[in-house]
């Protein structure tokens, strides 16, 4: 039982810490705010922005409880339920998912090429 506890607290870590990694990455946004401010799309903006305000209430939301929760708050029953939808598949398709936005961050130009046909 206590190597169950330990296996879950690592696990809960990671993903505490791949989660701040994201939000680091949502800031890079900032470059394309930048952009659309020079190009002068400023309704776009507005959106963007408001998109972007609304992210990160709700990802500050999940980093606050990854790491400032009292584990002794929540009752084992409601902490196992919580986990018992989260697995080798999820955890699969958070990596790819992470993973393709990271390649389609850098590579816009040749995708967006491709797509248009040129």
């Amino acid at each position: 039982a206590d190597f169950r506890i330990s296996a879950v607290r690592l696990r809960d870590q990671i993903t505490s810490r791949a989660k701040t990694v994201l939000l680091v990455l949502l800031a890079a946004s900032v470059l394309v705010f930048v952009i659309a401010f020079k190009a002068g799309h400023f309704g776009l903006l507005g959106v963007a922005v408001a998109g972007v305000v609304v992210s990160v209430y709700y990802y500050f939301g999940w980093i606050r409880t990854a790491y400032f929760s009292d584990e002794a708050a929540i009752s084992p029953k409601t902490a196992e339920r919580a986990r018992a939808g989260a697995g080798l598949t999820l955890g699969i398709a958070l990596a790819a998912l992470t993973l393709g936005s990271i390649v389609l961050g850098f590579y816009q130009g040749p995708l967006g090429n491709w797509l248009a046909g040129h």
